[in-house]
């Protein structure tokens, strides 16, 4: 990590550097915000008001989340949620829905928007919609378990990566590469809904 010399009371900017892997960004930022995303299970979020404040939620209808270097196989998933935690700074999630006996485990994509995309417009109610296709670069991912009734049953997990995420309307895909060569990968299809009756 390189820190360029400030005089003093002026804020600093962190660079990391990684092959082709740059943000000037706070890694500690980007890193904070893929585990902030699951601290709230997606199950539980029904429950609660306001529950698209920040965050723009939709059902898949065909998904399939592939991990290397943690011996776990392809697994479906159910649901999307994009979280904007600050202008440019957005999260997606993949709810994997129910893994056996350890109940519903959820992984993130955390990073910054790409030049040529926008961030989600949010509405004066904080209902957030993307403006597709929304593009990240990717520089951390999270991952945690939560048991049927939505509590944690594990610390969420956050590691620097490097990757991308697309979500265009009716396909969302992300991947990412960690410092230690594990990887991730998710794809899923958003459902099409029917034309109109006439």
């Amino acid at each position: 990590m390189a820190i360029t010399a400030r005089p003093p009371g002026t804020r600093v900017k962190a660079k990391i550097k990684h092959k082709q892997f740059t943000t000037t960004w706070p890694p500690i930022l980007i890193l904070s915000a893929a585990v902030l995303a699951l601290t709230q299970p997606s199950n539980s979020i029904a429950d609660t008001q306001n529950i698209d404040f920040g965050r723009y939620s939709e059902r898949l209808a065909r998904c399939k989340v592939s991990t290397n270097g943690t011996g776990k196989p392809l697994r479906p998933c159910e649901q999307l949620r994009i979280q904007q935690h600050l202008d440019g700074l957005i999260s997606v999630r993949f709810s994997l829905g129910d893994t056996g006996r350890y109940g519903n485990e959820d992984i993130v994509f955390a990073g910054v928007v790409s030049k040529g995309s926008q961030s989600m417009v949010c509405g004066s109610d904080g209902r957030c919609k993307p403006r597709l296709p929304l593009i990240l670069e990717v520089n951390a991912i999270s991952t945690a378990i939560f048991d049927g009734n939505g509590r944690a049953l594990t610390l969420p997990l956050g590691l620097v990566a490097r990757g991308s995420c697309r979500i265009e309307p009716l396909r969302a895909q992300c991947q990412a590469t960690a410092l230690d060569g594990a990887s991730w990968r998710a794809d899923g299809y958003f459902p099409v809904m029917p034309p109109p009756a006439s």
